[in-house]
């Protein structure tokens, strides 16, 4: 026999041996790849080899989203890119490499850029635009209004965002960055470091003059 069959064979009696939740896993798998090769591959600005993308989610505009390659998202996404300003359109653009665990929240009316091997924890969120409300007068209600076209959002490569994240519009996370759940990001926060709280704060920062990692001075 030869060998590529008998490998085949192997997979198929390795298959039949896993309990049946790892048996419904390994099939969902399976149909979550042939839908990202046969599908979104078609309607994604680019929907990179090998990434995958559990339902439910919910998508709006996903002309405007860019997915790089071996990008895991796990059921629960709702990722939407609206156009708030012809003149500057919407773009989500994630990496390679990247995983996004269950129940995330990305929007857009700007740019949102997440960098390669960023992983993003259940139920963070990003937030790419806003709704302008200070026109009290105005008949448009706040939930129609768009603003932030010209925003940029960026998650640096390497990033971890802990669980309850919320990134706001703007804000750019370095490199290696790790945030503590629930945590708060409102203004940007440098490489090589890990940042907890609402506000979110730096509560550590790695030095490279002397190879380790301590908490920062605080202010006089």
């Amino acid at each position: 026999m030869a060998p590529k069959a008998t490998t085949l064979i192997s997979r198929f009696r390795n298959f039949l041996r896993r309990p049946v939740h790892s048996k419904l896993y390994l099939l969902s798998l399976v149909l979550a790849r042939l839908k990202a090769k046969f599908y979104y591959r078609n309607v994604f600005g680019a929907f990179g080899k090998g990434s995958v993308l559990f339902k439910p989610t919910l998508i709006l505009s996903p002309e405007y989203m860019f997915v790089g390659r071996n990008v895991f998202i796990r059921p629960g996404l709702r990722m939407g890119a609206s156009v708030a300003d012809p003149e500057y359109p919407p773009e989500i653009r994630i990496g390679d490499n990247v995983a996004i665990e269950q129940d995330v929240e990305i929007g857009a009316t700007g740019r949102i850029l997440i960098r390669d091997y960023v992983a993003i924890g259940a139920r963070c969120a990003i937030i790419g635009g806003f709704h302008p409300f200070l026109d009290v007068h105005s008949k448009v209600p706040v939930k129609d209004r768009l603003g932030g076209a010209r925003s940029l959002t960026e998650i640096g490569e390497g990033s971890v965002l802990g669980v309850g994240t919320v990134v706001k519009m703007n804000v750019r996370i370095g490199r290696h960055v790790m945030t503590g759940p629930n945590a708060v990001v409102a203004s940007n926060l440098p490489d090589y470091c890990l940042a907890e709280g609402n506000p979110a704060v730096v509560v550590l920062k790695y030095d490279p003059a002397t190879d380790r990692w301590a908490r920062p001075a605080k202010s006089p």
